[in-house]
Parts: C-alpha cells; sequence; structure tokens
C-alpha cells in the first residue's frame, strides 16, 4: 500500500469526516510553525538561552528567566539588525561562530517547528489508504486520455452522442463525446421534468404569479429560502395527470412524475431518532402513493415564509393603510370610520404630517364617528390634487368601492415589518381575536382583499384560508389568521393576541392525491436546489432533459430520433435541414392536397413494411423477415399467459403476408388475381393496409348467404364451412409444385393450410388474435402512411446528393451522363467483386462528401402514443434489423445495394414506453461493428422491467457500453449503480474510553486500533442528491473511474443555442421530406389531376353521343328516311 496526496477530487464522497479531520490536524500543525518562525525575533532572548545554554550544559530556568527579564526594545532592533547582514552570517559561519549566526538560529528554529508540524502528519488516523490496483476513484486527466487512446469517449475525436462537459484540470469546459459507435443508457428520472398543469400558477421572484404554461427560460421563481430560482429550460407532454388537494386551501394539478417536498410533522417514536421533525423528503407522486399510511401521515406539505427583495418607497405607512382598507373609504374621499380614540389618534397624525384636516362626522346615538383627511378650502374640482393622501390612493388605484379593495403590489412584497404593520391595520378595524382558536377572525366583502390578506398572512408564515359566506344575498368572504400571531403588532388592546407555545406548525398541511386521467403538462429545469413555491407558497420540486445537444452535434451521423412529446424536431429540425434529408414520420398525419396549387400541398413520409425495396426475395431470407414482423405485431401476452392463440395468430399472419407478397408483389403483372383485390388497391404495392382490405373484403366475396349460392349453383351448395372453402381456394393458388412455380409459396401453403379444416370457433380465435393486431393499419391515416415507401433502411446509411444523382439521370449520349451500373465477378480466390461502368462515379460513390445523412423524426403526441406504439415498435425493429446487419460501404444482398458511409445512431427517447422489440434488444451487441449504436432514455432499471424481463434488463446493462445516471429515486437503481462502481479502500481508526466510576474503570486508560477497511466508492446519497446539472457517466472498462460531467445544456452553449428553436425563438423547421421527393410527389398530383381531367373530358363526350342535346334530338327526328324501291 501506499500513501498518496489528499485531494478534494480523488476523495470519496463520503470520506468527509476522515478528509476533514485531517485537514484540521495538517493546518494546525502548519500554523503552529509558521508562528514559530514569526515571533522567533521577538523572543531573541530566549532563542539564545536555548542554544547557547543547552550547547554549554549550563542551561536553567532561572538563567533563562535571567535572560527575559533584560528583554527591551534596543535587545530586539539589535536582532532585528544582525539577522539580516550577510556578511555576519557567513562571517560567522566560517568561523563555526553560532553566538553571532542568528539566521543559523532561526533556520534551527524553523527546522524544530517544522519537525513540531509534520510529525503528527506521520501518526495521523485520519490518512486515505489506496490500495495500488483495483480501486474505485473518480475519472481524472489521465484516465480519460486511456479512453481517448481505446477509441471510445473523449473529448479529443469525439464526434457521436454529447455526454457532458470536461470537469478537470486540463481542458476543462470541453465537450466530452463518444469517439466509437458505442450505445448507452440513459437513466434520467422525471425529477429531470417536474411537471405541473399549465395552468398551475406559481410564484415568481418579484412576488407576482405567473402561469405554468407562460414561463419562459430566464424566468425568476421563488425559492423557499427567498432567493431566486432561475428557469434553465422548459419542456411539454402529455400523460397521466393527479390532482394534489390539501386539507386546507387550493387543489393544484400535477403528472405523477412530479417531485413532492414533503416535511416530516412528527417527533420520532419512543427511542428512534429518525426521521427528525422538520425534515425534508423529496419522492415523486407515484412513489408517494406507494407509502404505507403511516408514511403518509408523517410527511406533509409545507409552505414557506419569504423576504421579498423589493426596493419600493411605500407612500402611505402600512398600519394606516390597513385601517382604510379595513374599515375606511378610499373612493372619492378618504376616511376611516370607528370609535376607538386609538385609531382617531391614527387618522389625526396621518392629517398633520400631510398638512391636511380632519372633517368628523357623527350621528346622535352611535358611538362611532367617520373622520374624513381633507384639503380644507381647496377648490372642489381640485381637492383631491390638494388632498396627497387620496392622490396616493388614486396613483395604487384603490379610489374603488368597498367590494372591489385589494392590497397594493408594492405592500404585498414589502419587508416583513411593513407587512405585519399591514395586517395589524386590517385586524385592528374588521378583525377580532379568537382565544379558543388562538387566531384572529377577518371579514370583508371584497374576494380580491381576502386573497391578498392569505398572500401577505402566508408569506410571513402564518396560515389563512379564504372562504365566502353568505349573508342577507351578500357574499362575505371570511378568514381566520392562526399560527405566531402575538407578531402583529395590533394597537388594540382586546385584539393583542396571547404569546403561548404551538406545537402544531401551521404551515404543515395534510394532503390526498388521486387520478384525474391524462392531459397536458409543463415542465421546466431550474437552477439551484429544485425547489419553487406555487402562489400559495407550497413548496414544490422539478426535474431535467438531454438530447438536444447530441442532435446538433452530430453532424455527420444519421439519426432516427423517437420523438414521443413531440419537441425534438421542432427543436433542432432546422439545422439538420442543413445538414442531411430529414424526414418528420407522424402516422397520425394527412397529406393535405391543394389541387388548385399543388405547389401548397403538404406530404408526409411513407414507410411501407411488405415494400417490395424492403422484402426479400423468395427464401430464407424472406420468412426471418416476416417472422420478425409477426413478433412484434403478434406481441407474447404479459405476465406469460397461454400462448396458443398468438402461436397460430402470429402462423396465420405470416401465411396471408405471404401470399399477399407472392401473388400481389411477385406477380403483379398478372392481372387475373388484381380483380381479386379492392378496386382502391389494385396496381398499388403489397402493404399491411392492402392485407387488412383484402381480407375483409375476400371474406365477404366468398362467403355470400346460402341462398344467393344456391342459386348460383343450382342447388345446395358444395359446402357449408364457406370460410374453409376460400382459405383451401388460395392455398391451391399457392401450392408448390414444378407447374406453378411462378405463384409458388411453400411457407404461406405450410400456415394457411393449417386453418382449412380448424374448428370454426378456433379457426375464428386465430384470425381474430391476427386482425387485433391489424386494428392500427385500419385507420385512414395509418393506410395513407404506410401504403408506400419513401425512404428503406438502406438510406440511413445516406444517400448520394441530388447534384450526383441528377448526372446519372441524363442521356446516356450526354457528356455529363454517369452511368451508375456495376457488374459482379468472383476473383480466384472466391471473393465476390464490383466492376463499375464509370470510374468518375465510383470515385464520386466512395467519396463521403457525396453523401448526405439521413435524420428521420418519429414524431407520436402522447395522446396516441398508445394506439401507435406497435407501428413505432415494428419500424424499429425493421429498420434495426437491417442496419445491424450490414455496415457503411457493404453490400447488402438481399437488397443488392452497396450502402453510404455513415454510421447511424438511435435517439430512443422514452424507450421504456415502447412495445418490445428483439432487434433493438441485441442491436447494442451487434452493432458495434456495423456503426449502429442506440441511446436508450429511460427513468431508471424499474421502469424498463415493466416492459422487459430482468434477464432482458440485464442484456441491456451489459451491452450498452455508456451509462448516463442523473438525480436518481429508484433505490434499487441506486443500488446497482453503486455495485457497479465497486469499492476503495481506507484505513479507519478507532479509540474507546472508559466512563463512569468503577473499580475497574480507569479515566487515563484508552484502547485504540486500525484497520483497512473496504467502502463503496459511491454511497446512495451521492446519487439520489446528485447536484443539478451534474451527471454520472460510467464507461465499459473505467467503471471504477466514473466521470462527474456538467450536463450539456444547449442553452448554455454559445455554439448550439442559436441552432435551436426555442420557446417560439430561433430556427423553423420547414421540411416533413426532402425537397426532391416533395417535387416529384407534386408532379405526380398534376399528373393526376391531368388525368382526372382528361378521362372527365372523355366521358363528357361519351355522354354527348348517347345523350343529344334538345336541338340534335329534334335533328335526328325531323330527318326524312331513305326509300328503297323494289323491281318490278
Amino acid at each position: 500500500m501506499t500513501f498518496n496526496a489528499f485531494s478534494r477530487e480523488t476523495l470519496p464522497s463520503h470520506m468527509t469526516e476522515e478528509r476533514d479531520r485531517h485537514y484540521r490536524i495538517l493546518y494546525l500543525s502548519l500554523s503552529l510553525a509558521l508562528l514559530l518562525a514569526i515571533l522567533f525575533p521577538l523572543y531573541a532572548p530566549l532563542n539564545e538561552a536555548l542554544f547557547h545554554r543547552i550547547v554549554t550544559h549550563r542551561f536553567s530556568l532561572s538563567s533563562a528567566w535571567a535572560l527575559l527579564v533584560r528583554y527591551n526594545t534596543d535587545v530586539v532592533t539589535l536582532n532585528f539588525h544582525d539577522m539580516f547582514i550577510a556578511s555576519g552570517y557567513f562571517a560567522g559561519f566560517a568561523n563555526g561562530n553560532f553566538d553571532v549566526t542568528p539566521i543559523t538560529k532561526l533556520m534551527g528554529w524553523l527546522l524544530f517547528g517544522s519537525f513540531l508540524g509534520f510529525t503528527p502528519q506521520f501518526f495521523n488516523k485520519h490518512k486515505k489508504i489506496i490500495l495500488k490496483a483495483g480501486y474505485a476513484d473518480w475519472c481524472d486527466d489521465d484516465a480519460l486520455k486511456q479512453m481517448e487512446a481505446r477509441k471510445q469517449v473523449g473529448i479529443a475525436g469525439g464526434r457521436l452522442m454529447t455526454l457532458g462537459r470536461w470537469q478537470g484540470r486540463e481542458r476543462k469546459g470541453q465537450m466530452v463525446q463518444m469517439i466509437e459507435t458505442l450505445s448507452s443508457l440513459c437513466l434520467a428520472p422525471p425529477g429531470t421534468g417536474k411537471c405541473l398543469h399549465p395552468d398551475e400558477p406559481v410564484l415568481m421572484f418579484d412576488g407576482t404569479t405567473k402561469r405554468t404554461g407562460a414561463l419562459v427560460v430566464g424566468d425568476l421563481l421563488m425559492g423557499p429560502d427567498s432567493k431566486p430560482r432561475r428557469i434553465l429550460s422548459t419542456s411539454t407532454g402529455y400523460g397521466p395527470l393527479y390532482r394534489v388537494t390539501p386539507n386546507k386551501g387550493r387543489s393544484w394539478i400535477c403528472n405523477g412524475y412530479h417531485i413532492l417536498s414533503l416535511r416530516n410533522s412528527k417527533e420520532p417514536r419512543r427511542r428512534a431518532r429518525n426521521p427528525l421533525r422538520g425534515h425534508i423528503k423529496f419522492t415523486s407522486v407515484e412513489d408517494y402513493l406507494a407509502w404505507s399510511p403511516t408514511q403518509k401521515s408523517l410527511y406533509k406539505q409545507w409552505r414557506a415564509a419569504v423576504d421579498f427583495q423589493s426596493n419600493a418607497c411605500l407612500k402611505i405607512d402600512p398600519y394606516r393603510l390597513g385601517l382604510l382598507l379595513g374599515d375606511g373609504t378610499t373612493n372619492k374621499k378618504a376616511g376611516l370610520h370607528t370609535a376607538d380614540n386609538e385609531l382617531v389618534a391614527e387618522i389625526y397624525a396621518e392629517a398633520e404630517a400631510r398638512g391636511l384636516q380632519i372633517r368628523e362626522e357623527h350621528q346622535e346615538g352611535n358611538r362611532s364617528g367617520s373622520y374624513f383627511v381633507t384639503a380644507g378650502n381647496a377648490t372642489p374640482g381640485e381637492r383631491w390634487r390638494a388632498n396627497s393622501l387620496l392622490a396616493e390612493l388614486r396613483d395604487y388605484g384603490l379610489d374603488v368601492p368597498c367590494c372591489q379593495k385589494f392590497i397594493p403590489h408594492d405592500y404585498k412584497t414589502a419587508s416583513a415589518d411593513d407587512r405585519l404593520a399591514l395586517l395589524a391595520g386590517l385586524i385592528d378595524t374588521d378583525g377580532s381575536y379568537d382565544p379558543a382558536g388562538r387566531g384572529y377572525d377577518f371579514c370583508t366583502a371584497s374576494e380580491t382583499l381576502a386573497n391578498d390578506i392569505a398572500f401577505v398572512a402566508r408569506s410571513l408564515g402564518l396560515a389563512a384560508y379564504p372562504t365566502p359566506r353568505i349573508i342577507k344575498n351578500t357574499v362575505y368572504w371570511r378568514l381566520f389568521i392562526s399560527g405566531d400571531v402575538d407578531r402583529i403588532p395590533v394597537k388594540l388592546f382586546r385584539r393583542h393576541a396571547e404569546s403561548r407555545r404551538i406545537n402544531k406548525d401551521v404551515t404543515n398541511v395534510g394532503f390526498e392525491i388521486e387520478p384525474i386521467g391524462d392531459g397536458p403538462y409543463f415542465g421546466i429545469i431550474i437552477d439551484g436546489d429544485h425547489q419553487y413555491l406555487l402562489d400559495d407558497f407550497t413548496v414544490t420540486h422539478n426535474t431535467a432533459a438531454f438530447v438536444i445537444p447530441t442532435i446538433i452535434t452530430a453532424d455527420r451521423v444519421s439519426l432516427i430520433v423517437n420523438d414521443p412529446k413531440p419537441e425534438i424536431r421542432a427543436a433542432t429540425g432546422a439545422h439538420r435541414e442543413t445538414v442531411s434529408s430529414v424526414y418528420m414520420l407522424d402516422w397520425s398525419k394527412v397529406d393535405t392536397i391543394d389541387e388548385q396549387n399543388p405547389e401548397r400541398s403538404v406530404f408526409y413520409p411513407r414507410f411501407n413494411f411488405l415494400s417490395p425495396l424492403l422484402v426479400p426475395p423468395r427464401g430464407p431470407n424472406r420468412d426471418t423477415y416476416i417472422d420478425s414482423i409477426a413478433k412484434v405485431m403478434i406481441p407474447d401476452p404479459k405476465g406469460g399467459g397461454d400462448t396458443y392463440f398468438v402461436n397460430k395468430g402470429r402462423a396465420a399472419f405470416t401465411g396471408f403476408c405471404h401470399y399477399l407478397i407472392t401473388v400481389f408483389g411477385d406477380n403483379a403483372d398478372n392481372t387475373k388475381f388484381q380483380e381479386e383485390l379492392p378496386e382502391d388497391w389494385r396496381g398499388k404495392e403489397p402493404s399491411l393496409p392492402m392485407l387488412s382490405d383484402w381480407i375483409a373484403y375476400a371474406q365477404l366475396e366468398n362467403t355470400k348467404p346460402v341462398e344467393q349460392e344456391q342459386e348460383s349453383y343450382g342447388g345446395p351448395p358444395p359446402s357449408t364451412d364457406r370460410l374453409g372453402d376460400w382459405i383451401r381456394k388460395l392455398c391451391e393458388i399457392i401450392k408448390p409444385g414444378e407447374d406453378n412455380k411462378r405463384l409458388a409459396s411453400p411457407r404461406a401453403f405450410l400456415e394457411l393450410s393449417s386453418l382449412v379444416n380448424m374448428a370454426d370457433k378456433e379457426r375464428s380465435g386465430v384470425l381474430g388474435t391476427m386482425d387485433q393486431a391489424l386494428l392500427p393499419f385500419k385507420n385512414e391515416a395509418v393506410k395513407q402512411r404506410t401504403s408506400a415507401t419513401d425512404f428503406t433502411p438502406d438510406d440511413m446509411r445516406g444517400v448520394l446528393k441530388q447534384e450526383i444523382l441528377a448526372r446519372t439521370r441524363l442521356p446516356p449520349n450526354d457528356q455529363n451522363y454517369l452511368n451508375p451500373g456495376r457488374t459482379r465477378y468472383v476473383d480466384d480466390k472466391g471473393l465476390e467483386h464490383f466492376k463499375w461502368a464509370s470510374e468518375e462515379f465510383e470515385r464520386l460513390f466512395y467519396e463521403p462528401n457525396s453523401w448526405l445523412p439521413l435524420t428521420l423524426y418519429v414524431c407520436v403526441n402522447q395522446a396516441e402514443a398508445a394506439a401507435f406504439a406497435t407501428i413505432t415498435a415494428l419500424l424499429y425493429e425493421v429498420l434495426s434489423n437491417s442496419l445491424i446487419s450490414f455496415g457503411p460501404y457493404e453490400h447488402n444482398e438481399k437488397t443488392d445495394r452497396i450502402l453510404g458511409p455513415f454510421p447511424v445512431l438511435f435517439v430512443l427517447d422514452e424507450f421504456a414506453k415502447l412495445p418490445k422489440s428483439e432487434s433493438v434488444l441485441r442491436g447494442p451487441d451487434l452493432g458495434r461493428s456495423k456503426q449502429t449504436s442506440y441511446a436508450f432514455y429511460a427513468q431508471d432499471y424499474g421502469q424498463l422491467e415493466l416492459i422487459y424481463s430482468k434477464a432482458d434488463v440485464s442484456v441491456i446493462n451489459s451491452t450498452t457500453a455508456v451509462k448516463i445516471i442523473l438525480q436518481q429515486n429508484n433505490a434499487d437503481t441506486t443500488k446497482q449503480i453503486i455495485e457497479m462502481v465497486g469499492e476503495t479502500t481506507i484505513m479507519r481508526h478507532s479509540k474507546s474510553t472508559q466512563e463512569g466510576f468503577s473499580k475497574a474503570a480507569n479515566p487515563l486508560a484508552w484502547s485504540s486500533s486500525e484497520n483497512l477497511e473496504a467502502v463503496k466508492m459511491l454511497r446512495h446519497e451521492d446519487i439520489a442528491a446528485l447536484p443539478p446539472g451534474q451527471v454520472i457517466v460510467l464507461v465499459q472498462g473505467f467503471l471504477n473511474r466514473p466521470m462527474k460531467l456538467l450536463a450539456p445544456f444547449f442553452f448554455n452553449d454559445p455554439l448550439i443555442a442559436p441552432l435551436v428553436r426555442s420557446r417560439g425563438k430561433g430556427p423553423v423547421a420547414r421540411q416533413t421530406i426532402p425537397d426532391h421527393q416533395r417535387m416529384g410527389r407534386v408532379d405526380e398530383i398534376k399528373f393526376n389531376i391531368s388525368q382526372t381531367e382528361a378521362r372527365r373530358a372523355q366521358a363528357t363526350a361519351a355522354d354527348a353521343v348517347h345523350d343529344p342535346t334538345p336541338q340534335q334530338a329534334y335533328e335526328i327526328v325531323t330527318e326524312e328516311p331513305a326509300v328503297e324501291f323494289e323491281d318490278a
């Protein structure tokens, strides 16, 4: 073992106690040595005694004291003078006369002090001892360079996924990215994305309130510590919502991932030490619902008192303004109605301070009087100008009737003393003290004033809840203000509150949570401790996000982005259009065709799973392709139920798909079979919507009622199993044989023939299972999106630039023509090679700059995600299956195409909400060699286990080379991460003594021990309480060197931020399909319109012949017939 230097960066976070003790001893020792050095010249006589008397063996306390008695200013001056005379120093050193060498004495004194300072370090028991190998530690610059040397992650050479900003000594602040196509797993719980309903009000730092949905980046929210919380980012979403209803106060709405800030309201039971009263605990709504009733009874919502940072000058004394708002008038005249002399004195004092007069009005028999502040003999029309009090009330907008009174904003956000004085004025007029409830009652006709009083009271840490009361058909608002109300400086003696100890904290509020269904939510990311206040001073929390920097910086990478909000495409689409071909695929979108101006039409991309461009030729490859589709379309039942109908349904689906592809795809030129299709599908390529419509159409045509069949056969039908006869007829068409090679489909025959003689109910169950799988493809929008193909998995490797492809479409005799043709040949070693028809095309083909990457955004709104989840998962299955089989510039023998040069990255946000996909599951394992990587985003391992088994999650965990960890709420996930990082080794020192009085007790005796102890490098709190804006990154092969990086927020990067559209600012994404394909679709529309018009013209001409006009009919009728004569 070796002793290492102490470093705050390398010391494990839970070694703080040992570290602090070590530093205390070190600092104390160094301070002692420095102090001795400073005091040396001041105590020169003592120095003389120590060095001279000890050497001569004549040292004694009496002689030392005699020297000290001689200490005076002249001696000090002499010593200072002698210390810094170089000649005296060297002369004394040369002659060996140490008595005249003060510097030599000084050096000896420093060595003695250093001995005193550093000797304790040798015996310091609080040192960190690290083993030479196998220990865990934070990643440093050297470890990062090793990662770069292995081509894994780093700053130099990074080109793929963005991980964060480096915080080491070298290259600090630079971006760490993946170098190779490694797959990653990002565990980002919704504590990373906080989420209230868009209409929920929150408290701003300036004391105003604002709708959550109206918040923008840069807004300042109020924190529970009265400090601002700046909004760093915002997001929107759609999902399950919950209503949080306090026992007192208004309810509010959030999503299940929202983090609650709860405070323990009770003392520990019996001898328990934890949790202490006042302990703050953070938990998500969904986790809270799983708590036991006992745990729920301990923790409450809490409200915080705040101090506003307002510097507004208050024009009217707060107490006196409270008097006017409570039982005074502020409209057209300013005055107070009261019978209390203390309050009358206040109104007279206000008038005197302003140089105004008081007009009194009394009624006989009434002790109360009205006291109005007036300007005296001023002109009636100018009295409000001369009356400064009335003018200032108008400036605050308080010239309103009693039912519309309110507290001005400057007073609501004034200092705590001013707010207390304001409450005192209100209570001294319209309030009363309730000794039983130990609080103040207040009643007003103004709802706004009641809410404002509640705002002021809560801002001071008091409880106040307005409730309406109807008295004589008039609505009044009553408040009960409780808490430590003895702080309120009321002036009426009868309203003084008793000062007593309060056991109950009125800022703790019990609550209930209930689900209310799906709806929109709005999330924010804030700095600080993530806590902020609602409009009623309830403390809440927020969450965070990670994908945009990767999409912006990966310019030479093809991306497949799962955008479930959708919002990623809106933020990054404009930039991707400048560096790649962009497709925005949304299953719910329908093309908008403008026949008057086709150029203004809006088109969306299409992807046909059964397209001839995707389906391999007949043989094993086609069987495998269709089987993979069937497995996604009809997944295994959750919980491991009976799989009979699942397996039979997959077999039937596979058989019908093979039949459709063979008969209507491979033999599309055979018009005989085209008549079996519905008219809308004739002449089109096979697709899953075609399969659904064809089965429904064929069943209807081939299962006519018995009466119609009897007429057609001239007697009883040949069989009563109409559906079985139809399937038998299909089997005869595709039956394998030498005389039926074009139509033969062995797999279709095998699967469909098993349905022929199946019992009706059993067959109905099988076909019902298949029909359920095809349900999404009956949607008209899905039919349009999946009936043709605009891009293929091969295109994800890159597409040639249009200027190159345009030359391949020129006439062959054109001088700019490029011949893209190629032929294959096999060399002597049996290897296949290609010979290009054009050397220039070959050169351009293998030039990376001739290609553009492709970006595919799969945008599915959360409200529609469940309906389209199967189609989305099927898309990823098909793309992944192809991309992990063939890499850049490889030959895809299934499609006979040489692919482009780009790596592909799947950015799968909300991965755990997608159905299970086998190709995606094995993608990280097989994709690295084919430059295909996956970025999985989930909340924690528990969420993944809702879709995948524990064994599958273990596979994902082991095949993803990089783990990105944000603040975690799941204890099991945290434990797994801690185990993954491993242990480090420290030396633990313990000391024990005996206490008390007994025969065996010895107060001077003590025992100590020390031992090497293996402890976890990380602990639960390090991950659960990860500071905001920080992430922990684990890299394969360096799991014992976790990196702590700063999250790469795009808005903090001056290069990335201008490229992102956020909150309505920035470049706008325009493309849904590339421009050249859009123009091709426009030309197709124009052609269809011209064809339609031509057919219409022909039909009009034909109608003119068969249906003559009245004039033509008259001419035909009046025309004389020809006369024929016979021979006589």
